[in-house]
């Protein structure tokens, strides 16, 4: 179940990226956490859900955890064919 979960994360649906178009990265990084959350069970309103998703989405989205720690007030950049590789 834990790759089922891991997956559908790192895997963000064309509606997702293109609301991230507009967003900056500390956003979508809230986005992905509460997303996570969610699909875990948890409580958005619990920090330690929040903390153990946070962890978990930098660790799974290189590109945004990169981008996040940069300057997390520029708008997000999603990933190029070339980025990914």
């Amino acid at each position: 179940m834990e790759k089922v979960i891991l997956s559908k994360i790192a895997d963000d649906s064309a509606d997702d990226l293109a609301k991230f178009a507009t967003m900056t990265r500390a956003n979508v990084l809230t986005f992905k956490v509460e997303k996570d959350v969610i699909a875990r069970g948890g409580k958005v309103s619990c920090f330690a859900d929040l903390e153990t998703s946070n962890k978990r989405v930098l660790a799974t989205d290189k590109n945004l955890a990169l981008q996040y720690f940069d300057d997390p007030s520029k708008l997000y950049e999603p990933p190029t064919a070339d980025s990914a590789a």
